[in-house]
């Protein structure tokens, strides 16, 4: 985490594969509050979190959506080379 001290102080943050949401809240105490989550989950018991069911191999989000990616679920792909293909736009 304290490499995250070092992003953009307004970044618009991903956290691609958040889990339960512990790294979203402790971005948030670092003062990072554009941070979304994206998981398989349908849905997070954390209501503060900006977060969205999803497949991190095929992000609903626009290319260049945000200024930082915070990748927690590389090392579970099945096809890695594709899921950070699609995660590089």
């Amino acid at each position: 985490m304290e490499a995250c001290r070092q992003f953009p102080e307004n970044a618009q943050i991903l956290d691609a594969g958040c889990g339960d949401g512990r790294y979203i809240r402790n971005l948030k105490k670092y003062g990072y509050n554009r941070v979304t989550g994206i998981d398989l989950f349908d849905s997070l018991s954390d209501k503060s979190i900006n977060y969205l069911c999803g497949d991190v191999n095929n992000l609903p989000f626009r290319d260049e959506s945000f200024e930082v990616l915070y990748d927690s679920v590389i090392n579970y792909s099945q096809y890695p080379e594709k899921t950070l293909r699609g995660m590089e736009k």
